[in-house]
């Protein structure tokens, strides 16, 4: 009976986590194909549910000798928790709608495919910029083959998931998904740890990366670092089964592990370096076994690694133009090295039975007890270097352009800095780690490391060579080119995806391992150690949650969606919208997605010449003007005849201020209000009361 329920369980857990980068990857293909359609989309789902449940039954075989009772009970516990931790979050989930940063990018973009079948938005008005009005956004630039289409930026995985939900549960539902992104985070973090160590320590893992700033913070707003950490976790656990699977089950879990690493790209354009450093551990692991067992498994995780890979470099340099022209080279780089990876891989593995003497080399070099005492000492080494940084090190970044540079001297003038926009805070990144996790688990987590890599030298736990090659180098790559504006809680999003759910990884897994080798010991210390683990987890989760505590019940940017609707009440098919003053480079592609209006914005100052301009426009195509404006932008504006405009609607909201020096504690309030008002052929501002 228990086997039957654990099988029903197993499924539950790992389904939707198998499910989520296949159906990613086939809204991508919709994407490119321009037909993001209803049935579509649903199609796409139905598709991959059938192979989630597919995969999780082959890879069931490989883990029913580790379910017990303890595994059944944890699993159902982490069921339920995950889907609370969803509902509670669901409700505060952020209404980031005007264009400040990316989140609202993807939300912007995902409202758009709710009524269209591609990504990429038209000007319907080519003619426009004969007016001197600008159809770009903030976010949304020019596309490099048409000068009338503009393309989101970014990958579109994450708008692709926003917009298909949106289009069976609506715009406003539509916000609420985000945070499923972190519920399925925190379960595939379970799942991984249970491969690893008793479910009791998975389940505290979890918990304690459920209760972080970071993945509250983020899974709130639609943010793609939760999402990548889901895909990135549910990997490897696909590719620890494919190793431990015996059958020829092992090659169609591998492919799995592949489509889920190569998804990563789909959502980052620094996705390629998680299955790069699988690749790596895959080659390294392969001196290990069987040359033959080890060729299969590298063939069909590539064959669906390489496939999705690609299908991310047509995502951004086909949908995303403009965004590849500055982040071409990135993944490039990227490219290059997996290409290199691939090629030596493939033909050390072809020629393997050739390079017997070699492997035996190897293996003779590895069993040497200095050269494994080097390896744990270099290790040891490179954490110290990382660790002690601010001591010694102060870090820059001296291809900050001009608008980074000034925000970046703006904080600093704020909070009683020195002034220097060169500066990007590297040294500090592992102080990060406690701001956000606590001491404790951070502490913990580096004695874990170690532990673990000891383990893998010492005690041939060579499994565990893939969570410290996936976490571990791209977490150094993070830690020393931090690569993001340096103010918080904003760069901690770079550590979501590999950095935090490691801490938790690593500091319970060595609570794993000092109670499995306490277990069977004789005296004091073996006989209360159940207690004192359980009293110390409980500690370590407290500690973790009490960095977030001031974001709990914190809602962003609440009743956004509610002043963007009142809008678009107001307007209707006959309508262009020019937004006048600054705030209409963030929120032109608010108004065109939401309220499916043309809107606009000038060039150059708004003034009475420029409005004319725009009536002008209005006239030739059409349609009747109307002019929205922020309450702050109007007192700037330079026209004649200024009136008091009507409210569309008037918003107070809160957000987390962002630091250089510390993490925000407390949370502060701002308004937005939106006028309205319409242009007569003077170029003069009218009420639109009076149209």
């Amino acid at each position: 009976m228990m086997k039957n329920v654990s099988f029903y369980v197993f499924l539950a857990v790992l389904t939707p986590l198998i499910a989520l980068p296949v159906f990613g990857s086939l809204l991508i293909v919709l994407l490119l194909l321009k037909l993001f359609l209803t049935f579509a989309v649903a199609l796409a789902l139905l598709v991959s549910i059938s192979i989630g449940v597919f995969v999780a039954k082959a890879s069931y075989s490989g883990l029913k000798a580790q379910i017990s009772k303890e595994w059944l009970i944890a699993s159902i516990l982490m069921l339920i928790f995950s889907f609370g931790w969803f509902l509670y979050n669901v409700p505060l989930s952020a209404e980031d709608i005007f264009v400040n940063r990316d989140p609202a990018i993807y939300t912007v973009s995902g409202r758009h495919l709710i009524d269209n079948e591609t990504i990429t938005i038209v000007n319907e008005h080519p003619n426009s910029s004969e007016y001197d009005l600008e159809f770009t956004a903030a976010g949304f630039g020019r596309s490099v083959t048409n000068k009338d289409e503009i393309d989101p930026q970014g990958l579109h995985m994450l708008p692709a998931l926003l917009g298909g939900a949106g289009k069976f549960i609506g715009e406003k539902r539509m916000l609420d998904v985000a945070p499923l992104f972190g519920a399925t985070a925190i379960l595939s973090l379970y799942l991984l740890m249970t491969l690893y160590m008793k479910p009791r320590w998975a389940v505290f893992g979890a918990v304690s990366f459920s209760l972080s700033f970071p993945l509250v913070y983020f899974s709130r707003d639609t943010f793609t670092e939760p999402l990548s950490a889901t895909l990135l976790l549910t990997s490897l656990s696909l590719l620890v089964l494919a190793i431990r699977e015996k059958s020829q089950k092992a090659n169609l879990l591998a492919a799995a592990a592949g489509v889920s690493f190569g998804s990563i790209f789909l959502t980052r354009a620094d996705g390629l370096i998680p299955g790069l450093c699988a690749i790596l551990a895959i080659l390294v692991l392969s001196f290990s076994g069987k040359s033959s067992k080890w060729r299969q498994l590298y063939a069909y995780f590539n064959g669906g690694f390489i496939p999705v890979a690609a299908l991310g470099w047509l995502d951004m340099s086909k949908l995303s133009s403009s965004y590849y022209t500055t982040h071409g080279e990135d993944a490039k780089v990227q490219l290059f090295l997996l290409a290199v990876v691939l090629v030596s891989g493939t033909l050390l593995l072809m020629f393997s039975g050739r390079f017997k003497k070699l492997k035996k080399l190897a293996r003779g070099i590895y069993q040497n007890n200095y050269v494994k005492a080097s390896m744990v000492i270099c290790f040891i080494l490179v954490l110290a270097f990382f660790i002690s940084r601010p001591f010694w090190y102060v870090g820059h970044d001296y291809s900050y352009p001009p608008g980074i540079s000034s925000f970046i001297e703006g904080n600093q003038r704020l909070e009683g800095l020195e002034v220097d926009g060169t500066r990007n805070y590297a040294e500090l990144t592992t102080v990060w780690m406690v701001w956000y996790m606590g001491i404790l688990i951070t502490v913990l987590s580096v004695i874990g490391l170690i532990t673990s890599w000891v383990l893998v030298l010492y005690k041939n736990k060579k499994e565990l060579l893939l969570p410290i090659a996936v976490f571990l180098l791209p977490s150094l790559v993070y830690l020393q080119l931090v690569g993001i504006t340096p103010d918080h809680p904003w760069a901690s999003r770079r550590f979501l995806p590999v950095t935090f759910p490691a801490i938790c990884f690593f500091a319970f897994y060595f609570l794993h391992v000092v109670a499995e080798y306490l277990k069977n010991k004789k005296g004091i210390f073996s006989k209360y150690t159940a207690v004192v683990l359980l009293i110390f987890s409980a500690l370590v989760i407290n500690n973790v949650a009490a960095q977030s505590k001031n974001i709990k019940n914190l809602k962003r940017y609440a009743n956004q969606y509610q002043l963007i609707d009142s809008l678009c009440e107001k307007v209707d098919e006959n309508d262009v919208i020019l937004w006048a003053g600054d705030s209409g480079w963030k929120s032109i592609q608010t108004a065109r997605s939401y309220c499916d209006v043309p809107a606009y914005r000038t060039k150059n100052l708004v003034d009475q010449i420029s409005l004319k301009k725009f009536y002008s426009f209005s006239q030739a195509i059409g349609k009747r003007p109307v002019v929205v404006i922020t309450g702050a932008d109007y007192d700037l504006l330079a026209v004649s005849r200024r009136m008091n405009l009507p409210e569309v609607g008037q918003i107070v909201y809160e957000v987390f201020p962002g630091q250089l020096s510390a993490l925000p504690e407390k949370s502060i309030k701002q308004s937005r209000s939106l006028l309205i008002g319409s242009v007569n052929s003077e170029g003069e501002l009218i009420s639109f009361d009076r149209l």
